[in-house]
């Protein structure tokens, strides 16, 4: 117990400087992270990127054109990135030495233990990543994959790729990003792919996150007839597996409506705040209820 004493304060004091250093850099952030990025920043909603998303789809379906969308997923997003690249890309964006000396104090200090045989070995200090639940995470992950929203932008300007034109408007989708989860658009263009896979490598180099190339985005669909009833279908799915999981359950019949309510109920709101639900498939969750 002495030694629990001994770091609690220590630990207090730590997150107590890191809420508010994040409290501050919360209202810089919509200045220094591009409009292509949704996550953490006031005023900014995950629906946009979805919404943004199905229009550019439907567009391009409109106009019979051919297009290329890839989905992009890091690999251990936060445990990867390296921290000289969040402080390198920090210096870029104008921050001064001594705050980006707090934030290197702030997230280079961290230790961890891991569990064998149920029992935490030693603490360790890591090289590199984020811990997930810390206040500045979310923040310094953001202007982490900056860099990469940069990165894809320049290479649209410089004719390198090639998102999806508007209706000749001059309005260029190239990217959508909500944290770790970035959608990029590429014309028909054998060039333009080689050189997103090169500007992924390149990133990759830099900050230490990998992609996975593996279509949900943000847990929704992306694409498709939108107003078909088999869109529900996980929906379904779902409530199912978790009916079936129940019955070995010995539940009094409030139980089972408690469970209901609490649980099943709320399985589709997620969707519903983006599309209509379809008529039959509110009577097949009836049904199955």
């Amino acid at each position: 117990m002495k030694d629990i004493k001994n770091e609690i304060p220590g630990y207090i004091y730590a997150r107590q400087v890191q809420s508010i250093l994040a409290s501050r850099l919360k209202h810089v952030m919509p200045e220094v992270i591009s409009h292509h990025q949704n996550a953490f920043i006031k005023g900014r909603q995950i629906f946009d990127s979805v919404l943004i998303a199905n229009e550019v789809l439907s567009f391009i379906k409109k106009k019979k054109g051919k297009a290329y969308l890839f989905k992009l997923d890091f690999h251990k997003a936060f445990d990867s990135v390296l921290w000289e690249y969040i402080n390198e890309i920090m210096a870029s964006m104008g921050f001064g030495s001594r705050w980006r000396g707090w934030i290197m104090q702030c997230i280079s200090t961290a230790k961890m233990s891991v569990l064998v045989n149920g029992s935490p070995t030693e603490e360790f200090c890591l090289a590199k990543g984020l811990c997930q639940g810390d206040p500045l995470s979310p923040f310094l992950f953001n202007i982490a994959v900056q860099g990469l929203s940069c990165m894809l932008q320049r290479g649209c300007d410089l004719g390198l790729t090639s998102g999806i034109n508007i209706d000749n408007s001059g309005l260029v989708i190239s990217h959508l990003q909500f944290a770790d989860d970035t959608l990029m658009f590429s014309s028909d263009s054998l060039h333009s792919m080689q050189n997103i896979k090169r500007i992924l490598l390149c990133f990759e180099l830099v900050s230490g996150l990998k992609d996975q190339l593996p279509l949900m985005y943000l847990g929704l669909p992306i694409g498709g007839n939108l107003g078909r009833a088999s869109m529900w279908n996980p929906i379904l799915r779902n409530i199912s597996c978790r009916l079936a999981s129940w019955k070995g359950r010995f539940l009094s019949i409030g139980g089972h409506l408690c469970l209901i309510k609490s649980v099943l109920s709320n399985l589709p709101i997620y969707y519903l705040s983006m599309f209509l639900m379809h008529a039959t498939v509110a009577s097949k969750i009836d049904q199955k209820l």
